[in-house]
């Protein structure tokens, strides 16, 4: 029987990255809202939030749509409906005070520390601009990079049984980072691709888990004010956007991204 490929790869531009949950996760309870975790808990997952434009949204929705229309085809879910958003987390883009920034979204793309079966998952990668694994991942938000997503179609079992994509964090490449402690480390000059790279593993924690940013920080964006203006980043080459995911069909069958694992 032939494999259904369920995943597609996509490649951001480059973005603004903002709430990073890299170096320490975080995770979901109803007494407590969001917050920090440690990739030993079974309800924590990764996440980073990034911003797109008109014309990248557009350049996304061509990819997703495609991929989603392929597999009400091959996987029979249900066709979208009109007016119905095809990224699960996509929400306008806010200005500090609250108001909709236009033409400007937001995503949000995560990947759960355990899949369904319980197995533990690997924290996505984090690559500098030569593709070399980046040992310090708690960068800030403001920093930018690429981002390599995976996109898998769901359908909310609900009544309605919605169709959507949910966004799949894969690898971060890093193009100038933001870090804090009145410091800043140099921008990587970008490359044109974030292929596969060593692999290492998640370092045990030595230090407690970052405090979570403010309410007005979360829902608005506001950067600290002790953060650090980062110097021009080098002038970037066009990345290319026609690299698949290595291995796509095991990838398709891979525990590590779950269909029914929720962020």
């Amino acid at each position: 029987m032939k494999t259904v490929k369920r995943f597609k790869s996509h490649f951001t531009p480059i973005v603004e990255l903002q709430f990073p949950k890299i170096a320490y996760p975080e995770k979901y309870t109803q007494a407590n809202g969001y917050e920090a975790a440690l990739s030993t808990d079974k309800d924590a997952f990764w996440s980073v939030v990034f911003t797109l434009d008109e014309e990248q949204r557009k350049a996304m929705w061509d990819v997703g749509l495609a991929h989603y229309n392929d597999m009400v085809q091959k996987d029979n879910i249900p066709p979208l409906k009109d007016g119905q958003l095809l990224f699960r987390s996509e929400k306008p883009w806010k200005d500090i005070e609250g108001n909709p920034v236009h033409g400007m979204y937001q995503y949000t793309a995560g990947k759960p520390c355990f899949n369904n079966a319980g197995n533990a998952t690997r924290r996505p990668e984090v690559l500098n601009g030569n593709r070399e694994i980046v040992s310090d991942v708690s960068f800030w938000g403001g920093s930018t990079g690429r981002i390599k997503l995976s996109m898998l179609c769901t359908v909310n079992p609900g009544k309605e049984k919605l169709g959507g994509i949910k966004l799949y964090l894969d690898k971060i490449q890093l193009i100038n980072p933001i870090y804090g402690g009145g410091f800043e480390k140099e921008p990587d000059a970008p490359s044109n691709s974030l292929e596969t790279a060593t692999t290492t593993e998640e370092p045990t924690p030595t230090a407690q888990p970052q405090p979570l940013p403010t309410m007005t920080e979360k829902i608005y964006g506001e950067k600290p004010p002790s953060q650090p203006t980062p110097p021009a980043p080098p002038a970037p080459t066009t990345p290319s956007f026609d690299l698949e995911i290595e291995g796509q069909e095991q990838a398709a069958q891979s525990n590590d991204l779950d269909d029914e694992i929720p962020f």
